[in-house]
């Protein structure tokens, strides 16, 4: 399964890429490898939320899309905009509606790496509830509808100290690998995420 994560090959009818808000420190990873996706012919999308403690913001993701020529830019929007704190979970709910309503079918999703995996969890996780519309519980083919593939950010140095969620946690990327596998495994727990077999069902009936 980590092996089809991290090394997903993008889809030549891919629609759109979304970009997972990062802090200043670790976003050079995900907007480098936005640059790299557009200039693949592939339109991005980020979250509008206007910034707060962690994701520097809407305001500032565009302007530097504009300075690197990126013309096609779908703002997301985000049920907490006026809140400074947001979320992986709150990102890929808005994330998920956002494809829902506007009928696209086939996107990617972007991280820092060490953070990608429990992005594509959450963004399946969603994918997996709102379709089946029944319960957490549920896994059910027939319904799905979304596809979403993995597209891990530039890799950036693993030993430098950083700041990551909502720019409250400091500590190495290495150390973020597993303090964020960690919080994934707490969610499945609560429930809130679906379980690595889920995912990998996901992922059969995705490619099948």
């Amino acid at each position: 399964m980590l092996a089809k994560i991290f090394s997903d090959p993008i889809p030549a009818n891919l629609e759109v890429a979304y970009l997972f808000g990062q802090t200043k420190d670790n976003e050079a990873s995900v907007l480098e490898k936005g640059v790299e996706i557009f200039h693949k012919g592939i339109p991005l999308a980020i979250s509008r939320h206007p910034g707060g403690t962690g994701y520097p913001g809407f305001p500032r993701w565009k302007e530097y899309f504009k300075v690197m020529h990126v013309n096609s830019l779908f703002p997301i929007p985000q049920e907490n905009e006026g809140d400074p704190v947001t979320s992986t979970l709150i990102e890929a709910k808005s994330l998920v509606s956002f494809m829902e309503g506007t009928g696209i079918t086939r996107f990617g999703i972007v991280s820092s790496p060490f953070h990608q995996l429990r992005a594509f969890f959450t963004v399946v996780s969603e994918i997996v509830k709102v379709e089946a519309k029944i319960s957490k519980e549920m896994f059910l083919p027939e319904d799905q509808k979304l596809r979403v593939y993995s597209i891990p950010g530039m890799p950036l140095p693993w030993h430098e100290e950083v700041l990551h969620s909502q720019g409250v946690e400091r500590g190495t990327r290495e150390a973020f690998l597993t303090s964020d596998w960690e919080k994934t495994k707490s969610y499945i727990n609560k429930r809130d995420l679906v379980d690595s077999s889920r995912i990998l069902e996901y992922l059969e009936w995705r490619d099948g």
